[in-house]
C-alpha cells in the first residue's frame, strides 16, 4: 500500500518540505522533473511503492519491485554554484549511510560516486538529474533520487543483477512504518547537509565509507570506452576521486560521472 505521508511529514518537521505518495510511477525522478518544469517549488518529496522504469546512472535501469524497496525523489531549486551542486550526490550517499547504519545497525560502504553497498552487494543507488534549462549557468531545478533495496524481492533479483544486488535486511522487519521512518529521516538529514555543501566534515564521513580505497582498480571511461589500471589513493575535499594510473607520476583527479571503477581481479 502507498506510504503514509503524514508520518513522513512529522519526521521531517520542516515547513519547506512536502510529501506526495503514489502506488506506481514510471520513475520518481521523471515525475518530479516534469513537476519542476511546470514550476513546482523546492521541497516536494515523492515516494512510490514501485517504479515501472526506474533509472540509474548512465541511463541504466534500476530494478524497483513492489514491497521490497524504497523509491523516492526530492525536487530542489539550488541557489548554489555548479561546483556545489556536484556535491549533492555524495552528500546524499553520506545521508544514506548515516541513517541506514543507525536504523539497521550495520556497516555500509560507498562505491564512488553514487552507490551504497552492504557486504559487497549494492543496496542503494542515487541519481541527481538537472533541468534542461539554466539561469546564469545554474540549472533551474535539480531532482535527487534514491532507490534502496530493503528486502530481497519475491523470487530473487533478476539474473543479470543477481551477483551484484543485495538488500539492507535479509527479510521483512516487524515495524509496519519502517519505510516511512527511513524516508523521513533520510530526507531530513539530506536537507540539513544541503544547506552547507562545502562543510568538509561530510567529506570525512564519505572517505570513511569508501570502497576500494588503496586497492588496484579498473577505471572505465564511458566517454571513449577505454579502460586503465589505477590505484585508488583517496578523495579530494570536493569529492573528486584520486587515481594513480600506471605510468603516471602523480594521482589524477577524476570528477566526471562517466568514469566508473571496479576492483581489479
Amino acid at each position: 500500500m502507498s506510504r503514509d505521508a503524514g508520518v513522513i511529514l512529522r519526521i521531517l518537521d520542516n515547513d519547506r518540505l512536502r510529501v506526495e505518495t503514489l502506488q506506481e510511477v514510471t520513475s520518481t525522478n521523471g515525475f518530479l522533473l516534469s513537476r519542476g518544469a511546470a514550476g513546482e517549488a523546492e521541497g516536494l518529496i515523492l515516494t512510490a511503492d514501485r517504479q515501472t522504469a526506474g533509472r540509474g546512472r548512465s541511463g541504466r535501469s534500476f530494478y524497483s519491485p513492489d514491497v521490497a524497496g524504497i523509491y523516492t525523489s526530492l525536487l530542489l531549486r539550488p541557489k548554489l554554484t555548479m561546483e556545489q551542486i556536484e556535491k549533492l550526490t555524495p552528500l546524499a550517499a553520506v545521508a544514506v549511510c548515516e541513517v541506514l547504519e543507525e536504523i539497521a545497525g550495520c556497516r555500509l560502504q560507498i562505491k564512488w560516486v553514487n552507490d551504497v553497498y552492504r557486504d559487497g552487494r549494492k543496496i542503494c543507488g542515487i541519481l541527481a538529474q538537472a533541468s534542461p534549462t539554466f539561469t546564469n549557468g545554474i540549472p533551474d531545478y535539480v531532482v535527487m533520487g534514491i532507490g534502496i533495496n530493503l528486502f530481497p524481492p519475491q523470487g530473487d533479483f533478476p539474473q543479470e543483477i543477481r551477483d551484484v544486488a543485495g538488500s539492507l535486511w535479509d527479510g521483512p522487519v516487524s515495524d509496519p512504518l519502517i519505510r516511512e521512518k527511513i524516508i523521513g529521516r533520510l530526507w531530513k538529514r539530506f536537507y540539513e547537509l544541503y544547506q552547507d555543501p562545502d562543510d568538509t566534515s561530510f567529506v570525512e564521513t564519505y572517505r570513511a565509507h569508501m570502497m576500494l580505497l588503496g586497492e588496484e582498480v579498473i577505471a572505465y571511461d564511458g566517454a571513449d570506452g577505454s579502460e586503465r589500471v589505477a590505484r585508488l589513493t583517496g578523495l579530494t575535499d570536493d569529492y573528486a576521486l584520486l587515481l594513480q594510473f600506471e605510468g603516471e607520476s602523480a594521482p589524477a583527479e577524476v570528477r566526471t560521472g562517466e568514469i566508473r571503477i571496479r576492483r581489479r581481479l
